[in-house]
Parts: C-alpha cells; sequence; structure tokens
C-alpha cells in the first residue's frame, strides 16, 4: 500500500496511522494469537481465585467484554471516520497539507525507519501472484475456527457450550504451524523461494520476534509475582468502600492505559493487570460474572491505548518501520487521534456505570462522540493554522521524492 499512498499524496504519518490502528485493536477483539493469551490470563487467575466453577469459561468471559472492549472498538471506528471525511487535526494535519501541497509524504529531515529491510533484506519479487498471500491466510483462519470448532462439538451443544469446551490457545498454535507450513509450500511451488531459504527467513523472523518475547517474559514475571503477593487482594481491600462499582471500568481503563504507555506492551500490562483487575472486579462486583467481564474489556482497552501511544510499543515501531515513517513523526501525530478516542471511550463508560445500558447502545453513542469530536477539532486547528480542514482534491502523483524506493 506504501507506492499507492505515495501515488495518493497520502503523508506517511497517516499510513502509519492506518496500519498501527488497525493492528493491535484488531488482533486483541479478533482471530488471533492474542486472543489465545488473554484467555489464558484469564483462566489462570479463575484458578487462582478458586471461582472456576463459579464463571463461564475463561473463553466464555472473554467473548462477552469484548463489547466492553470499547477503545480497540471506536479506534477502529476511528480509522473509518478520518479516511471517509479526510478530516484531520493536529500535527497529522499539518503532515496532510504538507504532502498534499509539496508531495513530500515525509518531511525534508525526516528519519524513516527501515530495521526490517535490513534485517530480513529485501522481497524476493515485487510482483508476486495475490494467492502467495492468501492461501497462508486462509489456511490460518481454516484451521484454527475448523480446530476450535471440533474440539468444542458434541452432539446437542448450543454455541457457548461449545466455547466453554474448547481449547483456543491450541487452534491458535494449529493455525499458526498451517499458515507457517502454508507460506513454504506457495513461495517453493511458486519458484519464489528454495525450500532453504524459505527456513533461512522463517528463522529470521523468530529472530525478530526475540525482543518483544524477552519483555513479555519479563512482564510475566512481574504478574506472578504480583499473584505471589497478592496484589490483586490488597488493592481490592483498599477499593471496596471507596470505588464505586460505577467507577471501576474508568479507573481500570485509565490504569491500564498509563501502565501500557509506561512499558510499552499490551501483553505486560495485561499480565501485570489482570491478577488484579479480576479479584476487584469480583468483589466489588458483588460476585458478577458480567462485571467481572465489563473490567476485563476495560482493561484490554487500556492496554491497547497504550499501545497506540507509547514510542516503545513494538506495534508502534512496526507500524512506523513498515510504513516507512520517522517514529517520532508517527507518535506524535497519532497521539492526538488515540486521545480522541480516549474520550469517546470514558465517555461510554460513564454512561455505562450511569445507565448500565447495554454496549449495543452505548456504542453508537461513541460513534457519534468521535463523529463529533474529528469536526470539532478539524475546524478549530484549520482555522488556527490557517489551512483547509479538508483537502480540496487528491493528487494523482508525487512531486517530491520520499528516498526509500
Amino acid at each position: 500500500m506504501k507506492t499507492l499512498a505515495d501515488e495518493m499524496r497520502m503523508s506517511r504519518e497517516k499510513l502509519a496511522y492506518l496500519l498501527d490502528s488497525t493492528a493491535a485493536p484488531v488482533a486483541t477483539i479478533g482471530l488471533s494469537s492474542w486472543v489465545a493469551f488473554e484467555i489464558g490470563l484469564i483462566a489462570n487467575q479463575y484458578q487462582e481465585l478458586g471461582i472456576a466453577g463459579q464463571t463461564p469459561s475463561a473463553a466464555a468471559t472473554f467473548i462477552q467484554s469484548i463489547p466492553y472492549n470499547v477503545y480497540s472498538i471506536l479506534a477502529i471506528a476511528m480509522v473509518g471516520i478520518i479516511v471517509v471525511t479526510q478530516r484531520d487535526f493536529g500535527e497529522m494535519l499539518d503532515a496532510e497539507e504538507r504532502a498534499q501541497r509539496t508531495g513530500a509524504v515525509i518531511r525534508d529531515d525526516a528519519q524513516p525507519l527501515q530495521e526490517i529491510k535490513g534485517e530480513l533484506g529485501e522481497p524476493v519479487t515485487d510482483d508476486a501472484p495475490l494467492r502467495v498471500f492468501v492461501v497462508p491466510v486462509v489456511a490460518l483462519v481454516a484451521v484454527v475456527v475448523g480446530g476450535a470448532a471440533t474440539m468444542g462439538y458434541a452432539p446437542g451443544r448450543t454455541f457457548v457450550e461449545m466455547i466453554n469446551n474448547t481449547e483456543v490457545a491450541t487452534a491458535l498454535v494449529w493455525g499458526s504451524f498451517a499458515m507457517v507450513a502454508a507460506g513454504v509450500v506457495v513461495g517453493v511451488g511458486e519458484g519464489l523461494l528454495s525450500l532453504g531459504e524459505a527456513m533461512e527467513t522463517i528463522l529470521d523472523g523468530f529472530a525478530t520476534m526475540l525482543p518483544a518475547l524477552s519483555i513479555l517474559v519479563l512482564a510475566w514475571s512481574i504478574g506472578a509475582v504480583a499473584t505471589a503477593l497478592g496484589t490483586g487482594a490488597y488493592v481490592t481491600q483498599f477499593a471496596t468502600g471507596v470505588v464505586s462499582p460505577l467507577l471501576v471500568p474508568v479507573v481500570v481503563f485509565v490504569t491500564s492505559a498509563f501502565i501500557a504507555f509506561a512499558i510499552g506492551t499490551s501483553w505486560g500490562t495485561m499480565s501485570i493487570m489482570t491478577p488484579i483487575v479480576i479479584p476487584l472486579a469480583w468483589e466489588i462486583g458483588g460476585n458478577s460474572p458480567q462485571f467481572v467481564a465489563v473490567a476485563i474489556g476495560a482493561m484490554f482497552s487500556g492496554a491497547i491505548f497504550g499501545d497506540n501511544c507509547s514510542p516503545i510499543s513494538d506495534t508502534t515501531v512496526l507500524a512506523s518501520t513498515f510504513a516507512g515513517s520517522d517514529h517520532i513523526d508517527h507518535v506524535r501525530t497519532q497521539m492526538y487521534y488515540a486521545f480522541t478516542v480516549l474520550l469517546a471511550t470514558v465517555v461510554v463508560y460513564l454512561l455505562y456505570g450511569a445507565t448500565n445500558l447495554s454496549p449495543l447502545v452505548l456504542l453508537p453513542v461513541g460513534v457519534l462522540t468521535l463523529v463529533g469530536l474529528v469536526y470539532g477539532f478539524s475546524e478549530l486547528d484549520a482555522r488556527r493554522k490557517d489551512v483547509p480542514a479538508k483537502p480540496a482534491a487528491t493528487q494523482a502523483s508525487v512531486r517530491g521524492t520520499t528516498g526509500d524506493d
């Protein structure tokens, strides 16, 4: 998409934002290894508290938490709003105005990230057939869905009962292997790589993930220490009678957001917060599994906000890398949008606490809030900077040079 974006005079900062905001927010509620990780955290805490028999399964709890993962849902909606309205504000407005006016998709003294290209080398071809991409993805989805359904199926079981009795983590392992295997078969079959080159590429890809995995292992250690020290019980004892159940989603969301921004990893934040959030929600919510799902959704929301904003987040770095954007420029331009989504998320959580309405009612309110904020902020910023809030026309070619193509 980089070449197409350049032809349309889209700034690299905008491209990095689109990549970043359709990465972690989608992965945390969609079909991904993130889901298996999140379900595992819930299951471990249920076992630690001894409440596994009093609640739905960890997988069912995760599914119930999805509508309350408000930040992730609204972050995806924000992308659609920005794309459809073509309105920008903050430093993104400056970047887009520069790109549309001069054709310079990156600023003159920018330093685009290209570490992945340096580590893995150039792509073996620029015109591979579409099936090289499609076949591995289809293999991933088909094996994960088919594997989960097979393990959870039994005559007479309802859909929820199937979820309660399946092993999502196992299905994702199968799917990951199937995706890699399909990629190797297609790549070798199309003559793009030899078998040896394919295996070397896989090992090199594993190597690029080692820093992120090291951070994750350390975060798991913090989570284990928090569990062993009874941090969740201590916070619950302190908060009971002080924090109103109406404010728990907001408190959990803001706390998780702060931690994720500071440490730069949503997975690490989830590992740290789960031993605290689930006991807190279970006690304050009157042993209500539904309230636990709400708190878990708020925790995931905060973790993804920090993931979007933190300059040391792996997904933020990768978005800058693959978009060819200056990393700090990406962080600075995206932060305006992330905080806008944060405001709308807080509104939704406060409305939920005050009304206890279904998220199916409150999420549209959040989207409308986003639309209003985008129009308001874009108009105010455009007037302040004396530039159009919306580009008059999209250009068909780039007059400037990007320096990396």
